[in-house]
């Protein structure tokens, strides 16, 4: 198990769901979400520059924009920590309708 894993307050679950993200200069970015919990996710970027980003803005699927915090990078993959906690039933819908391989 990785050290970021250890790190997590709880497991993450796997989808392939697409998203956007704005940093303070509002500059929209496709992002790639790859896994999702209720405290955050790990998205990977189609393009753009994440090493002068700390924090930003990601809308998920249907839902109202969420303030997030760079956790780790690693090139154009980031793990983002959200200012407030998605409810449960939220991350179990997102899970389930973008499951990886299925399309939503």
């Amino acid at each position: 198990m990785s050290d970021e894993m250890l790190r997590r307050r709880e497991p993450r679950g796997q989808l392939a769901m697409p998203g956007t993200t704005r940093d303070g200069t509002a500059s929209r970015c496709s992002v790639a979400v790859t896994d999702l919990s209720a405290h955050g996710c790990r998205v990977t970027f189609d393009n753009g520059d994440l090493n002068h980003v700390a924090q930003l803005v990601i809308s998920l699927d249907n839902l109202a924009p969420q303030r997030a915090h760079v956790r780790w990078r690693n090139r154009l993959t980031a793990g983002l920590e959200f200012d407030q906690p998605l409810y449960p039933p939220v991350v179990d819908h997102l899970l389930s309708k973008w499951k990886p391989g299925r399309r939503g």
